[in-house]
């Protein structure tokens, strides 16, 4: 009798065993770091916002891993709503602040960076005439 109970608790701990791999080991989950190609998408200015949209290619930033930003910005413009940065090269820095994180361009604060996805917001937090711009991968 003790033999069949054994035999039939070491199978049964040999099934529990099998059970519990992990089965979402393969998953891969969205690239959320700044690192990579962003389009810039559109960007929304003062206490009530104005937005301007921009079409893909117009403004592009590229986020590498040794702390530069390259800059391709297409748009010829001096209006008062000129979001860019003049094509180039730049050294980056992020800097975290409890749940948030601030985005530093050759050491100047640009603002507080969200990204969702392949959606990369920043945010001035300029209370009455702030800029927020939008990018997307």
């Amino acid at each position: 009798m003790k033999t069949k109970i054994l035999t039939l608790l070491f199978i049964i701990g040999i099934g529990l065993l099998n059970s519990c791999s992990s089965d979402d080991d393969n998953t891969t989950l969205p690239d959320e770091s700044i690192n990579g190609v962003w389009n810039l998408k559109n960007a929304s200015f003062g206490l009530s916002p104005t937005t301007i949209d921009y079409n893909l290619g117009d403004v592009i930033w590229t986020f590498n891993q040794n702390a530069t930003l390259i800059v391709e910005n297409n748009i010829i413009t001096e209006d008062i709503y000129s979001v860019g940065l003049e094509s180039g090269t730049y050294d980056y820095e992020i800097e975290q602040n409890g749940n948030s994180q601030t985005l530093y361009i050759n050491s100047d604060q640009r603002g507080v960076i969200t990204i969702l996805s392949d959606n990369l917001k920043i945010n001035d937090s300029r209370p009455l005439d702030g800029i927020i711009i939008e990018f997307e991968r």
